[in-house]
């Protein structure tokens, strides 16, 4: 495939396997910013255990405190500057796959409605 010439596109397909192999997921931040969607990659988490689900709150609702800490800041002076922006993005996209990896061990432990 040449990048030159405009006719030659690359699948879906090929999209994933390419992002995959090489971990470096522009494609995907490409697709979200045309689409208007964000997508956050979630922790592999293979244990379920009340435990390891009691942390998992506890680590996103620490990721929101950071994310209020954040914004906190920023307001103090009242006014907002790019880097504070950028620091609210960052720690709100902290935030977000914390609970986004919550819900997914959540998911995890659900029963299908088949069971009752």
């Amino acid at each position: 495939m040449n990048p030159a010439v405009t006719s030659h596109k690359q699948g879906l397909e090929d999209s994933i396997t390419l992002q995959l192999i090489s971990g470096d997921y522009r494609i995907l931040q490409a697709y979200n910013q045309a689409l208007n969607h964000v997508a956050f990659q979630l922790p592999a988490n293979p244990h379920v255990g009340d435990l390891e689900l009691l942390n998992q709150f506890a680590d996103w609702q620490r990721r929101l405190g950071e994310t209020c800490a954040e914004i906190h800041r920023a307001l103090e002076d009242r006014r907002i500057e790019p880097r504070e922006v950028r620091n609210i993005r960052r720690a709100g996209q902290i935030h977000m796959a914390a609970f986004l990896g919550f819900i997914a061990r959540l998911e995890q432990l659900m029963e299908d409605d088949d069971d009752h």
